[in-house]
């Protein structure tokens, strides 16, 4: 159960209710984050943002987008990003083999550069400051310096959600619950 009441879509209004609509017309929900975030419209409307900026622009492909956010989310342990990213990842394709590789970091699943970035992802999570010029050296063989800082910002925009979403106990919508 939520520590914090979720906003009824319903009594959304102005900027908030479109970034709902935005959000249930690409998910096919409006997420509980969104309706507790909703509390503090300035911090639901700058999440929002955020999350597009992060997950929906930029030249890194979503694909890898997403499974960085499921490492980090896995790695943290936080069930309820667990369930959107497993989600989306099944949306693009993946099943549970691939699932259980990005937690393992399994070598014969993905490619050299799958694998930066999952191992990336996963000690950026755990220790950020540990993350060696070693290997942000090797991720830079296969992104450039704007897809490394794409990267980035996914493992810290989960990081953030995984966190926030935690400690207020967020329950998983149903439909992301598998």
């Amino acid at each position: 159960m939520s520590r914090i009441s979720l906003i009824p879509v319903e009594s959304m209004q102005g900027q908030i209710k479109e970034a709902a609509q935005m959000l249930e017309a690409t998910l096919g929900v409006v997420p509980h984050s969104f309706r507790t975030y909703a509390h503090r419209p300035e911090i639901a409307l700058a999440f929002a943002n955020l999350a597009r900026a992060v997950l929906g622009t930029g030249t890194v492909d979503r694909k890898l987008k997403v499974m960085v956010a499921y490492k980090v989310s896995t790695t943290n342990g936080c069930p309820y990003c667990i369930g959107h990213t497993s989600g989306m990842l099944h949306e693009i394709g993946c099943g549970k083999t691939e699932l259980e590789g990005i937690e393992t970091l399994a070598i014969n699943l993905f490619s050299a550069q799958e694998r930066l970035a999952l191992r990336f992802a996963e000690q950026a999570t755990r220790d950020p400051a540990r993350v060696s010029d070693e290997l942000v050296a090797q991720l830079r063989q296969y992104f450039t310096e704007g897809e490394v800082v794409e990267i980035a910002a996914v493992v810290g925009l989960m990081n953030f959600t995984n966190k926030v979403h935690e400690a207020l106990a967020l329950p998983l919508e149903e439909k992301f619950a598998h």
